[in-house]
C-alpha cells in the first residue's frame, strides 16, 4: 500500500489497508504463557510459510484450512513518501480478536489484549519514510480465551482441538467475553495515518448539565 502526505499544516491523510495481506501460523510448542503480553518477536521471514488472507476477514471462514492455528502472523508493507519526515504515524484497529501484537520494521509498537475494542498504535519510533515499510500483526485467536491455571500449565492448550461449534454451547471456562464469538483476525479494515508532529491521541467531552457547561480533555502526543 502506498501513503500519502498531508499537504497543509493541520491536515491528515488515512489509508485504508484493505485487500490482501499475508498470513503464516506462529504454533506455540509448548505450554501457552500468559495470553496477556505481546507475542515475542518474530523470526526471519523466511522462517514462515506465507500464504495470502483477505483483510477484512474472519480467518475462520475465510481461511478454515489455518481454523486450529491459533496463532499468527499477519503482514503487509506500507510505503511511506520521504516528503512525511517529521511527521506522525499511528494505526487504527476498528475491531480484532482475540488481541494483536504489532511490529514495525521488527520494533515492538504496541499491544492490546482486548477482543473487537476499537485501539490505536503509534508507530512513529518505527517508520522509515522514503521507502516500504513491514508492518506485522500478530494475532491470538478466540481459542485463547479460554481460562488459564498457573498450576496446570496445559489447560488453555487442552482446548486447542475443540470444534467451533462448542463456542456456542453451555458452561464455558473463558477469561474473555466472547461466548458464542469465536471470530478470530483482523475483522474490520484498519487504518494507517499520518498526521503532524504533534496530534490529538483522544478527546473526551464531559458535559456539565448542572453547570450549563462542556468540557473537553484533549490528550496531545507529540512526536
Amino acid at each position: 500500500a502506498k501513503a500519502a502526505a498531508p499537504q497543509k499544516p493541520g491536515e491528515r491523510t488515512t489509508l485504508a489497508l484493505d485487500g490482501p495481506w499475508q498470513i503464516a501460523r506462529a504454533d506455540e510448542k509448548l505450554p501457552p504463557p500468559d495470553v496477556a503480553v505481546p507475542m515475542e518477536q518474530p523470526k526471519a521471514e523466511s522462517a514462515y510459510t506465507w500464504t495470502g488472507i483477505t483483510v477484512p476477514s474472519d480467518k475462520n471462514t475465510e481461511r478454515p484450512d489455518l481454523l486450529f492455528a491459533h496463532r499468527l502472523w499477519y503482514r503487509t508493507k506500507i510505503n511511506v513518501p520521504a516528503s512525511a519526515q517529521g511527521h506522525s504515524f499511528f494505526l487504527t484497529f476498528p475491531q480484532n480478536s482475540l488481541n494483536t501484537t504489532v511490529y514495525v520494521n521488527g520494533q515492538l509498537c504496541g499491544f492490546d489484549k482486548n477482543p473487537f475494542a476499537r485501539f490505536e498504535v503509534d508507530i512513529t519510533k518505527a517508520i522509515k519514510p522514503g521507502q516500504d515499510n513491514d508492518v506485522w500483526v500478530g494475532i491470538r485467536d478466540a481459542w485463547y480465551g479460554y481460562s488459564n491455571n498457573p498450576k496446570d500449565p496445559m489447560k488453555l492448550r487442552k482446548v486447542f482441538n475443540l470444534q467451533i461449534s462448542y463456542f456456542h454451547q453451555g458452561f464455558q471456562h473463558l477469561a474473555y467475553p466472547i461466548w458464542g464469538h469465536p471470530e478470530s483476525g483482523i475483522l474490520n479494515t484498519p487504518e494507517f495515518t499520518i498526521a503532524g508532529p504533534v496530534r490529538a491521541a483522544d478527546v473526551f467531552v464531559r458535559p456539565w448539565v448542572s453547570k450549563h457547561r462542556l468540557d473537553v480533555d484533549v490528550t496531545l502526543l507529540n512526536s
